[in-house]
């Protein structure tokens, strides 16, 4: 979640630790009241003309970027890449390949896909980047005024094979060669598929046979029987019948 300086229905309360959805989107009002939206980030490859967000080395992060082009950056060894970029308010700046994080979907419906367009009514236009549903967004705020806060969520994806090529075979047939990408699930309001993380619950059993297993992959030309041995005293000790 960041600030914007624009109108937006997340309202944010420092005071109180609040936010607010309110239908009408509003301004922030100094420090009472903060305007903010919701992004959705991604390891992903940042290409040219994907939005992104840097974070700095102090936990802050800067206003959102549109990728220009990628580049290597000359001070830093030839591994140090930067981007050449477009903040949303238009100034140019430079940031660090490794501090960045890919935009893949917001409630800031500023940020537009520069490389695909459509025709709406009549009129050709940029997509705006996919969208954070409204349930989400409302177990979101409700999760943070619970002093719960989301900070990691699952999002689907679907994977697309497209054949590339073909090669002969010795037996005067051919095979199909394809490549395999994943594209994010996005529904017809042009919303993604947003699930919690659940916390993975195990029970002593379960994690009993996996610290066996691992001992045993560790211990392959090793003495099996000690690593049991370990394993078993360790669990007959700590959890106890």
């Amino acid at each position: 979640m960041l600030p914007t300086d624009k109108a937006s229905n997340i309202l944010l309360y420092p005071k109180e630790f609040k936010i607010n959805y309110s239908k009408v989107p509003c301004f922030g009002f100094e420090e009472q009241m903060l305007a903010q939206h919701l992004y959705i980030l991604s390891d992903e490859e940042i290409k040219e003309d994907d939005w992104f967000i840097e974070c700095i080395d102090n936990g802050s992060v800067n206003a959102p970027h549109y990728s220009i082009n990628k580049m290597i950056n000359p001070k830093y060894s030839i591994e140090e890449e930067t981007y050449s970029a477009i903040g949303i308010n238009g100034d140019e700046h430079t940031c660090g390949y490794h501090n960045t994080k890919k935009i893949i979907a917001t409630t800031n419906s500023e940020l537009l896909e520069h490389s695909l367009t459509r025709e709406i009514n009549g009129f050709s236009g940029h997509i705006p980047l996919p969208r954070i549903s409204q349930d989400f967004i409302e177990a979101y705020i409700k999760s943070y005024n619970e002093g719960n806060v989301i900070k990691d969520v699952m999002v689907e994806y679907k994977e697309i094979v497209d054949e590339v090529g073909r090669d002969k075979l010795s037996s005067g047939g051919t095979i199909g060669r394809y490549s395999v990408k994943k594209n994010l699930k996005i529904r017809s309001d042009n919303t993604i598929i947003i699930n919690r993380v659940k916390e993975k619950k195990y029970t002593a059993d379960q994690m009993k046979e996996f610290a066996i297993a691992c001992c045993c992959v560790s211990q392959v030309y090793g003495d099996r029987k000690s690593a049991l041995d370990i394993v078993n005293n360790a669990f007959d000790k700590n959890y106890p019948e």
